[in-house]
């Protein structure tokens, strides 16, 4: 269905179509209003396998979690599901950019390049953002916004890889056994094991790994931390940030996340999004994240002026 929608939106071929996996958390209608297509990953209930956002929406992943007997578990999509995709981008474009969660999380930019070396489709450029969720959501609605500005796959690619060093996240988890057991936190397992009313604030570091920043005690001071630590990322004020927040069933602090940066920053955009299964897998009930891009990058010669860039 949401093939034909893209279809109908953008009845005309096109030069570039972005693709994303499932993990970016971009809300449905900015996928259908830039026909951006979705690899989903697999979210995985005992022996029961549901294709991520398209099998098992977010608000019935953590139903389901509320009731689990043992933690879900995830997986990438497979070679053949990047090569579906694929096809059906190329009918539609001419070259295909593929933004994708970061390769030192998944094997999902593994996936994509096995599709690739298969060399049963072509023209398909593929993009390590190092983050995930919104991280990787923000870069792939970037690119599209590229690809109707005219710009090609390859100056697409050269300038998302440039703002990926601009791009970060501040995550914090209520509860550590689903992060401990994921095995996603480089060199922070005993920093995380045995914290009592410590909570952690997580990033990414330049490699694309999540390490701790900071604990803080008490999780009434951790809204307020969080912002001072992306104040100090985003001085001096840059012109031009997005914003997103993805929470992991935790609406009220995202919410209040996103009035403060709203109101500090008057940002291009400040999304908050129900993070997906997969993200609710690795970080737990109770999770939030914010995720920023700061975007300033120049317009290629000859072609239009991006939107505040």
């Amino acid at each position: 269905m949401r093939i034909q929608h893209r279809r109908l939106a953008h009845p005309s071929r096109r030069a570039v179509t972005i693709v994303t996996d499932s993990s970016a958390d971009l809300p449905d209608d900015v996928l259908d209003r830039y026909g951006i297509p979705l690899v989903p990953l697999q979210v995985m209930f005992g022996s029961s396998t549901f294709r991520d956002r398209v099998e098992l929406k977010p608000e019935e992943f953590y139903r389901r979690l509320s009731g689990a007997a043992e933690l879900p578990t995830t997986s990438q999509p497979t070679p053949a599901a990047f090569l579906q995709v694929f096809r059906d981008a190329r009918q539609e474009a001419d070259e295909v950019v593929a933004v994708l969660l970061g390769s030192n999380l998944s094997g999902t930019f593994g996936s994509a390049q096995a599709a690739i070396r298969s060399g049963e489709v072509q023209g398909v450029h593929l993009v390590d953002t190092h983050l995930a969720s919104l991280g990787v959501g923000l870069l792939a609605l970037r690119g599209a916004e590229l690809a109707e500005l005219g710009w090609s796959g390859e100056q697409i690619v050269a300038e998302l890889t440039r703002l990926r060093a601009q791009a970060g996240m501040l995550l914090t988890v209520d509860r550590y056994d689903n992060l401990l057991r994921s095995g996603r936190i480089s060199r922070g397992k005993a920093w995380l094991a045995g914290m009592l009313d410590v909570k952690p604030i997580l990033s990414f570091d330049r490699d694309g790994h999540v390490v701790p920043v900071e604990r803080v005690r008490g999780r009434e001071n951790l809204e307020a931390r969080a912002l001072a630590l992306l104040e100090e990322r985003l001085t001096p004020r840059p012109r031009s940030v997005r914003f997103g927040v993805a929470h992991a069933d935790a609406p009220e602090p995202a919410e209040r996340i996103r009035t403060a940066l709203v109101a500090k920053y008057q940002p291009r955009d400040c999304f908050v999004t129900l993070a997906t299964g997969v993200l609710g897998t690795h970080v737990g009930p109770g999770a939030w994240g914010i995720f920023y891009q700061v975007e300033d990058g120049p317009t290629p010669p000859g072609q239009g002026r991006a939107p505040n860039g």
